[in-house]
């Protein structure tokens, strides 16, 4: 329970902060592109997320985002999977209607790799691997609370044997302002 009251108190504070610095409040977004991971096709990419504004020229935006890729070859099945969670620290250049925004932050995703053999069975492993983001983009302002926004953005993840899995991301969405 107290838990939960702190969040509920951090969260208040940043809307509190920035409805009084004159920045918009916060924001929820939801997002669709590509994601091309490495030695991997590229395939969907969903994701979500909340900005809090700091001041005119500056937010946190905590996030979410999935991808799943399966490839079949004979008998032979694959599937590669990767839950993320992020925060980005993000500088806000607002123009008129438009705010270009870059910034960078911590991710932990959850990988999960099965492989199977039609008739002999299968396997499959998942790890949870910290990681950094670098980010940048552009949103529209097309309506009071409602803008459209198009990111890239790239993830580098380590995996335990040395391999990386980095990510290259091209997205776009819906931003609305609370």
């Amino acid at each position: 329970m107290k838990r939960v009251l702190a969040r509920l108190l951090i969260l208040a504070a940043f809307v509190l902060l920035a409805r009084s610095s004159g920045a918009d409040g916060p924001s929820i977004a939801a997002g669709v592109g590509t994601v091309t991971p490495t030695n991997v096709n590229s395939t969907l990419w969903v994701t979500g997320s909340v900005r809090f504004p700091i001041g005119r020229f500056f937010a946190i935006e905590p996030e979410v985002g999935y991808w799943s890729k399966s490839e079949e070859v004979f008998t032979v099945q694959t599937s590669l999977d990767d839950l993320n969670f992020g925060a980005t620290a993000l500088i806000l250049i607002p123009l008129d209607r438009i705010t270009i925004f870059f910034g960078a932050g911590g991710c932990a995703h959850h990988i999960q790799g099965r492989v199977g053999v039609t008739g002999l069975g299968s396997a499959s492993d998942s790890t949870t691997k910290g990681g950094y983001q670098v980010l940048g983009g552009i949103d529209l302002r097309v309506g009071h609370s409602l803008s459209l926004f198009g990111a890239a953005r790239y993830d580098g993840v380590k995996l335990d044997n040395g391999e990386k899995l980095d990510q290259t991301k091209f997205y776009g969405g819906l931003r609305l302002r609370l």
